[in-house]
């Protein structure tokens, strides 16, 4: 039987604040290079911070699995899913909430211009943004990964294979 509890604090310290901060470096990297390209007004290139969130959520499950014997039972990957997301997150909020107001105040110019309802969007509110975007596509990757990770009495179950091996009651 499962144990249900939800949080275990060794877990998102060891395992979900690592690869939350691994994550967001990536973020990072992956903006600074876009700037450095000039396409950080293309704003549909966010997108792919979905998949190297993704990526990070994977590894995490890939370390717990590693550190428990090859399993992972769901509540507990969604508790570690679920502070790497947090832990990302909110780093890359902050990061992006300093580089546009202090960092690259044109750059939250032209966000300002050419984004709807840009007149309102300051610093603060695009982090906010980011926060519920980023908190959002972490729990969405977190169950999409667990469908895959997961073990269980019903997980691995292999379906029979031969028509001999089903049982049918008379």
């Amino acid at each position: 039987m499962e144990d249900f509890s939800f949080f275990d604090y060794r877990i998102a310290k060891n395992i979900g604040v690592k690869y939350g901060v691994i994550t967001t470096v990536m973020m990072i990297l992956y903006f600074l290079t876009m700037m450095a390209m000039g396409l950080a007004e293309k704003t549909e290139l966010r997108a792919f911070n979905f998949i190297l969130q993704m990526i990070g959520i994977h590894l995490a499950f890939r370390e717990y699995k590693h550190s428990h014997n090859g399993k992972i039972k769901y509540l507990k990957g969604f508790g570690v899913g679920g502070v790497t997301a947090l832990v990302n997150t909110l780093s890359f909020a902050l990061f992006m909430f300093i580089f546009l107001g202090s960092v690259d105040p044109e750059l939250m110019q032209y966000i300002k211009e050419n984004e709807p309802m840009g007149d309102y969007l300051t610093p603060f509110l695009c982090a906010v943004a980011i926060t519920m975007e980023g908190l959002f596509t972490g729990l969405l990757n977190t169950f999409i990964l667990m469908q895959y990770e997961k073990t269980g009495h019903l997980a691995r179950r292999k379906p029979p294979t031969k028509s001999h091996d089903i049982k049918l009651s008379h």
